[in-house]
Parts: structure tokens; sequence; C-alpha cells
């Protein structure tokens, strides 16, 4: 099994604001990844963990996405502008 290359990767985590999600978007900033969006329904929460997460990763651009995941149009206008911000 091959590991993923995430070396200048753009991620989106949903439910990044606590838990599983806080945590995946920390490791996946740690193994390389240069823009990590920490999405989720609570922007205060989402605020807090991208800062987290800015302050101990390296190289990481770290930021923070209010979004709710049941409306399908702001899933897709949050993808929209991640890849014209960052690429794809």
């Amino acid at each position: 099994e091959q590991p993923v290359e995430l070396t200048d990767a753009v991620v989106v985590v949903t439910g990044g604001g606590s838990g599983i999600g806080a945590a995946l978007a920390a490791r996946l900033a740690a193994a390389g990844a240069a823009v990590v969006v920490v999405a989720d329904l609570h922007a205060e929460h989402a605020a807090e963990v991208a800062a987290h997460v800015a302050a101990t990763a390296t190289g990481a651009q770290v930021l923070p996405a209010p979004v709710d995941v049941a409306d399908e149009a702001a899933v897709v206008a949050l993808i929209e502008q991640v890849q014209h911000e960052h690429g794809t």
C-alpha cells in the first residue's frame, strides 16, 4: 500500500472544528499539505482549530471556513472558492 502524498496538497476538512476533524486537520498540515481549510458549522470552532493548527504546523496555510454540510449549495460554493483561490 502506497501512502498518500500530501506535499503541496489543498485539503478541506469538514467537521474540522472539533474531535476527529480537528485531529485530521492537524495531521494533514503536519504531513505537508500546503493549504488546510478547517470547515465547520460553528465558525468560532473552525477559527479556534485553524489558529491552533497554524501555530503548530510548519509551512501550511490553515484557514477556517464556516459551512453547513447539510446545505449542498454551501458545500459546492466552498469547494469552488477553495479551487479558485488555491487551485485543485
